[in-house]
């Protein structure tokens, strides 16, 4: 289990309200790593309060909540970068999920996979799926993005492509087949985690 926000280091995500060109959570690397789950609701509820700062909080339709980060959109609207699960008690997969910083209603959310290796059931527990995620300015013709490099499992063998979600309140949601050069893109963008940023991935079974 990953350790609880402290709200000692949430305060930096308050410069949040300022536009820019990178993801709105400046943390070194190092922070990066602390981040971790959001103050949760009490158990079997699908929402979660997540703290943006001590005097800005978010509740949204997720079980176990983790705050990454947040985006701009196009229109410079703010979008918090949140993983969770859509059900109190089923067995989902954890996802990713874009939420409106202000205007946010009871609606439901699109989910986008949990970076890492996703697992299928049985005793060989196949890898199925594989994919690496970063958020932030990680194309740079393009505005605040998240990014997946992955990797899909079929009869046929492993495929690769690229899917790059931009926020807002109908999100522009692409896959590319043409992975070499927009990896190539992420990867010198992420050399600076201030300009775009890797969620860490992990493991899990999807059923």
């Amino acid at each position: 289990m990953r350790p609880m926000i402290s709200l000692f280091v949430l305060p930096l995500l308050a410069t949040a309200g300022c536009a820019s060109d990178r993801p709105d959570d400046s943390r070194p690397p190092e922070a990066n790593a602390a981040l971790g789950r959001a103050d949760s609701a009490p158990p079997f509820s699908v929402t979660s309060r997540v703290v943006l700062s001590p005097t800005d909080t978010l509740i949204i339709p997720l079980r176990g909540a983790v705050l990454h980060g947040s985006l701009r959109d196009p229109s410079g609207a703010a979008w918090a970068v949140v993983s969770g699960y859509d059900c109190s008690e089923c067995d989902g997969p954890e996802q990713i999920y874009l939420i409106p910083r202000v205007g946010l209603t009871g609606t439901r959310f699109t989910g986008y996979p949990y970076p890492g290796d996703h697992l299928a059931p049985g005793p060989d527990a196949d890898t199925v799926y594989r994919s690496r995620a970063y958020f932030g300015n990680c194309l740079a013709d393009r505005a605040p993005v998240i990014v997946w490099l992955q990797q899909e499992r079929d009869s046929a063998g492993w495929h690769r492509s690229t899917r790059v979600v931009v926020p807002g309140p109908f999100p522009n949601d692409s896959v590319y087949s043409d992975t070499d050069s927009v990896q190539h893109r992420v990867m010198a963008a992420a050399k600076d985690p201030n300009r775009c940023r890797q969620i860490e991935g992990r493991s899990q079974y999807i059923l």
